[in-house]
């Protein structure tokens, strides 16, 4: 959008006319006017070719700087951006950022009963959290609950034998929490994943 990238560039000039310029050489069009004004480029192939020739950390501050940026013009409508938000902090620098909104995508997704698009979802958020460096209490507790809101995604695509492995694999950080609630509701979906996988194995005779 044109706001944020006015916000987004370190140039001290308006970007209209360098905007105007790109039009003119047939490398941007516009694709919106409303609800407000917003540019592409205007063929895949020119994107890839300035994108990859940015340094790594320069793609990295470009996304955290367009991720922030659109959390200040878009305070009031964050959730209806969560997916742009998670695809640019992911790149960014900021880990807490990306899985927050990776998991906001994910149970907005799952409200939609878009299972695929939330799974995906979820599964980044974990998967950035798993591989961080050090783990600390806080990050357990988030880890944990991102595991208990992520199995409502396997159970509606019946996938119980992947809750199980799951819940299992995690079942020593739950326990070392000293949360009785949270356990409690761990445990609840891990039974059932259990419970789940014995009613569908017996049907199918396996």
């Amino acid at each position: 959008m044109h706001s944020i990238l006015a916000k987004v560039t370190e140039i001290q000039k308006p970007v209209s006319p360098f905007i105007k310029s790109l039009e003119k050489l047939d490398l941007l069009k516009t694709k919106s006017t409303q609800p407000e004004l917003e540019y592409i480029f205007k063929h895949a192939l020119i994107h890839d070719v300035v994108y990859n020739g940015l340094l790594i950390k320069d793609r990295q501050k470009i996304h955290e700087r367009v991720g922030t940026v659109m959390e200040e013009l878009c305070g009031d409508r964050l959730a209806d951006i969560c997916e742009t938000l998670a695809y640019h902090f992911k790149r960014g620098r900021s880990t807490a950022k990306a899985v927050h909104y990776l998991i906001q995508s994910g149970q907005k997704n799952l409200s939609r009963f878009s299972l695929e698009e939330s799974h995906h979802y979820f599964q980044d958020a974990y998967n950035l959290l798993t591989q961080m460096p050090t783990e600390t209490a806080a990050d357990t507790l988030h880890l944990i609950d991102l595991i208990i809101q992520w199995a409502m995604v396997f159970h509606h695509r019946g996938d119980f034998k992947g809750m199980e492995e799951l819940f299992r694999s995690h079942e020593p950080q739950a326990a070392g929490l000293n949360d009785e609630a949270r356990l409690g509701e761990y445990y609840m979906w891990l039974g059932q994943a259990l419970h789940l996988r014995l009613k569908t194995g017996r049907a199918t005779g396996t």
